[in-house]
């Protein structure tokens, strides 16, 4: 490794160029930022698919670029009956959905039934969720004094709820827990994180940590997200060329918010039958059958960020968010949004940006479509608001220096 340079590792569940979005693409983009002026190792494992975590890519190096690599490890085993059986006793079959709509004295109720599980029955949980590689945690334990700092992306897996163990040196290890409000969260083992530097992605994940979760301050920076700027890059379309939708970009699942979403646009559709939805990504869900509803499959980065900014608005409907990087894409498109009021880290965009509209009824998501579509001189404020906010707060020189502050 070139001398005088920061050795920094990076560890997260998968890795990929061909994994798009979520912690997996947050980490990637934070990897490729960091070799600017570090030698950055990506430590992940051989698994693609985040459901079976079935052993895909090769184990060993991927060579990136000349300072940044992808170390991979097998892993021990697929998600197995085990787990669910284990998921079924510790959730009593309260599924993310049902957790997020639960009233609030149930809700109490079930959060401190979570809390008090045994830490033995919740590591079991956390191992067999997958992915497992004793062969990442045993290159922690060996190769860890080789690196400046260690960083961890995601709360939730083995990677990182057993490799923050293996690193002697604790002041090395930088957390980003990407946090949302979700009943795993709630686990007593998850209680551990709070001795490590964390570094929040929003104000309200930062909130939904230090209130709800930990009950006290964590040593922490926010560190946002950065964009490569790319809207002069893309034309508009000419006035009647493109036919009125929204679009989704994302996991086509019901942890997702999806199936939710399809329930409130089919009765949109009803009142409103000029308009569709587009559907970008992979998922359960992308069989769903409505003449409305336009699955798009995988496109690439450049068809994404065309139909981002040709769209009436981007529509994010999950409830479980810590950042939320296409919404933020879609404003540097200039496309306002709509969001699940639910999720507070989503809800706060719209709120800061003025840029959209949260919604948690069928009547404000018909309300707020109908808002953006008869009114031009709003619509056209939304669009304006959602670009000044990415650019003053989510531009990728602004990102690059608040990692360069911490890690250089």
């Amino acid at each position: 490794m070139p001398l005088g340079k920061k050795n920094i590792a990076i560890v997260v569940q998968r890795a990929g160029e061909d994994i798009v979005g979520g912690s997996e693409g947050y980490a990637l983009s934070m990897a490729k930022i960091l070799a600017n002026t570090c030698t950055v190792d990506i430590i992940s494992t051989t698994a693609k698919d985040h459901v079976t975590w079935k052993n895909v890519y090769p184990e060993g190096v991927t060579q990136i670029s000349d300072s940044l690599r992808i170390i991979r490890f097998s892993v021990a085993f697929e998600r197995e009956t085990y787990w669910f059986e284990l998921d079924r006793i510790m959730t009593k079959g309260i599924t993310l959905d049902i957790f997020e709509s639960m009233p609030d004295a149930e809700r109490s109720e079930f959060i401190e039934y979570k809390r008090k599980l045994p830490l033995g029955l919740g590591e079991e949980w956390i191992k067999h969720e997958g992915p497992y590689s004793p062969g990442l945690l045993a290159y922690l334990s060996e190769q860890s004094d080789r690196y400046d700092h260690v960083i961890f992306m995601t709360y939730l897996y083995p990677t990182t709820y057993f490799g923050v163990d293996r690193i002697r040196d604790s002041q090395k290890v930088f957390f980003v827990p990407t946090y949302h409000d979700e009943s795993p969260a709630y686990l007593s083992n998850f209680g551990k994180y709070k001795r490590y530097k964390h570094l929040f992605l929003t104000n309200a994940e930062k909130n939904i940590a230090e209130r709800n979760l930990y009950h006290a301050g964590v040593q922490s920076s926010i560190i946002g997200f950065g964009v490569k700027d790319r809207f002069d890059e893309f034309a508009l379309p000419a006035a009647g060329g493109v036919e009125k939708y929204i679009l989704y970009a994302g996991r086509i699942e019901a942890a997702k918010g999806v199936h939710h979403l399809f329930k409130l646009f089919e009765r949109f559709s009803e009142e409103r039958r000029d308009m569709k939805l587009y559907l970008i990504g992979d998922g359960i869900l992308k069989d769903y059958q409505h003449k409305n509803i336009i699955y798009k499959g995988f496109v690439s980065e450049e068809e994404k960020l065309v139909l981002m900014k040709n769209a009436v608005a981007f529509v994010h409907p999950s409830a479980f968010e810590s950042l939320g990087i296409v919404l933020l894409e879609s404003f540097m498109m200039g496309t306002p949004a709509l969001v699940n009021r639910r999720s507070d880290v989503l809800h706060e965009h719209i709120v800061n940006s003025r840029a959209g509209y949260s919604y948690d009824t069928y009547e404000e998501f018909r309300d707020a479509l109908n808002a953006m579509t008869e009114d031009r001189s709003h619509y056209d404020a939304l669009c304006r608001n959602g670009r000044d906010y990415f650019v003053r707060h989510y531009s990728l020189a602004a990102y690059q220096d608040r990692l360069t502050n911490i890690f250089i």
